[in-house]
């Protein structure tokens, strides 16, 4: 399943990218901001995994509204909307591909990075796009 507000160039560059950056909101309204995995399952969600007790976390618990650049190449696309933790039953059968798994991370780092997110160490959190654009 695809949404429509991702076109074949954007999915196409989603399941590339090994980079981004999410922003959010803090308590105070400033914006806070990590470089993030970005990972992609072709399913109109783009995900990623954090720490279940991280600032991050609890930040986008708080506030779900974010931000997030998605950089490969010379490219960068553009995604507003809102974070959703994934429940821990949903998310449980995506783990494995929940990973990279190409190259990007040691195998070993693969492997510890799905056992805690079994363990529910780390969470799962899928983003709701309400706009995607091309950025340059």
């Amino acid at each position: 399943m695809s949404d429509p507000a991702f076109d074949d160039d954007h999915r196409a560059h989603l399941a590339r990218a090994m980079r981004s950056f999410l922003f959010a909101n803090r308590r105070d309204g400033s914006l806070t901001g990590w470089p993030m995995t970005p990972l992609w399952r072709d399913d109109a969600y783009v995900y990623f995994n954090t720490y279940r007790s991280s600032a991050k976390a609890r930040v986008l618990v708080r506030d779900a509204r974010v931000g997030l650049l998605v950089v490969h190449g010379d490219r960068a696309l553009a995604v507003t909307g809102d974070a959703q933790m994934v429940d821990q039953a949903e998310a449980a059968p995506m783990f494995p591909s929940m990973v990279r798994t190409d190259g990007f991370v040691s195998p070993d780092q693969a492997a510890r990075t799905v056992q805690r997110l079994v363990e529910g160490k780390r969470c799962l959190f899928r983003i709701v796009a309400r706009s995607v654009r091309w950025e340059r």
